[in-house]
């Protein structure tokens, strides 16, 4: 029996060091699904795939994309150019690590917005009431929730009241709007652009 259980553990000890290896010349490749929205999380119609380029090799993959789904794409991370009508060419970082990867490409609308070119468009303002002193400075950010669009300034105080003006190429669409104290998110609230200006803030209101 002794020498039994010695040819077992003797047997799975070379099927453990010898047995089935990883092949690291298998290449891993992924399915990449795009998904074309406007600011607001619209889905938009056909997309023009302009380039879908490796950040490791510079090989563009765009001609393996059927409408917005591209198989057999290498495991890595890449560049990808999208337009639409009546929409700007948008960029976007993509990162193919698993088998399928889906990724929401926000295109702003082509337009002028509320002033011409190339003066500030859709400017969001507002004042921001009952900050605490010791959450000084304070600052406002403004994040696209589907754009790739990020803008922040920092809260102007007079009289115990903060005023902003954020003044850049913010597109139409749906954002989120943070006021960042010192220690702590100080508030957080969703906003469309175009808003209704000035915005009012009451941090007591928010905690």
């Amino acid at each position: 029996m002794g020498l039994i259980f010695r040819r077992m553990l003797l047997l799975s000890t070379v099927a453990f060091v010898y047995g089935d290896k990883p092949n690291k010349d298998v290449v891993q490749e992924a399915t990449v699904n795009l998904v074309a929205v406007d600011g607001s999380g619209g889905e938009l119609g056909p997309l023009k795939i302009l380039s879908f380029i490796s950040e490791s090799s510079g090989h563009d993959f765009r001609d393996r994309f059927q409408s917005k789904t591209a198989t057999n794409i290498p495991y890595g991370t890449y560049r990808v150019k999208v337009g639409h009508v009546a929409h700007w060419t948008t960029e976007k970082t993509v990162f193919a690590f698993k088998p399928n990867v889906s990724v929401v490409v926000g295109l702003p609308l082509s337009e002028l917005g509320d002033t011409a070119t190339p003066s500030p468009q859709w400017v969001v303002s507002g004042r921001i009431e009952n900050i605490n002193p010791a959450e000084q400075p304070v600052y406002v950010k403004l994040v696209g929730l589907y754009l790739d669009y990020t803008i922040e300034d920092k809260v102007d105080l007079s009289e115990d009241v903060g005023r902003f003006v954020l003044a850049g190429r913010n597109p139409q669409g749906r954002y989120l709007l943070m006021t960042l104290g010192r220690h702590h998110l100080l508030d957080v609230r969703e906003i469309k652009i175009p808003t209704n200006a000035p915005l009012e803030i009451n941090l007591h209101s928010a905690q």
